[in-house]
């Protein structure tokens, strides 16, 4: 092993975790690609630039979905629920009563709108968009949420549905590939 020959010149020792590798988790990481124009040569919604991305924190948990929501971002956490922004923009007065736009400094803010620290999903297959709404099964508060523009945020298993919740979803960790298991009895 040249690493310790003599010869090669002075030995430099790094301390290193014993691990195969060191591990960069980038769960909340949302990249944005370039814009992509009409009949260009070029798609660019391939193109993505080295600092085409925001990091945002993981007090929520990891990010589990994201659906487009008008011009902005519908973004699920395991345990919260947000709206990013994208290209927000800001409407100002002037002292001659006029109004200007000011655009943001990048394409997505440093900061969620939050509309949830209660509820998310660990599952992302069990958040859904439809025309009324987004849809979604919170498995460990054992709520399901709806989002609309009209009313916010919902939870619609409180009406008739929590008793049966409670009684039947049995989240284990160990499964992963089903929501929960029914119980007889």
């Amino acid at each position: 092993n040249d690493g310790y020959n003599a010869t090669v010149g002075r030995r430099r020792y790094t301390i290193k975790q014993d691990t195969p590798y060191d591990r960069n988790d980038f769960a909340n990481r949302i990249m944005f690609s370039n814009v992509s124009v009409t009949d260009a040569f070029t798609n660019g919604y391939r193109t993505f630039q080295g600092a085409s991305y925001q990091d945002y924190t993981k007090q929520y948990g990891a990010i589990m979905k994201l659906l487009p929501w008008g011009n902005s971002l519908f973004c699920v956490f395991e345990h919260g629920i947000a709206i990013v922004p994208i290209n927000e923009k800001a409407l100002m007065q002037t002292t001659t009563e006029q109004t200007i736009h000011i655009y943001g400094h990048g394409v997505l803010p440093e900061q969620l709108s939050v509309i949830s620290q209660d509820y998310g999903t660990l599952w992302p297959d069990s958040v859904i968009r439809t025309p009324i709404g987004i849809y979604g099964v919170d498995t460990s508060a054992k709520k399901i949420w709806r989002y609309t523009d009209k009313n916010g945020l919902e939870t619609i298993s409180d009406l008739k549905l929590q008793r049966f919740l409670n009684d039947n979803i049995n989240l284990n960790l160990t499964r992963q590939t089903i929501i929960g298991e029914w119980q007889n009895g």
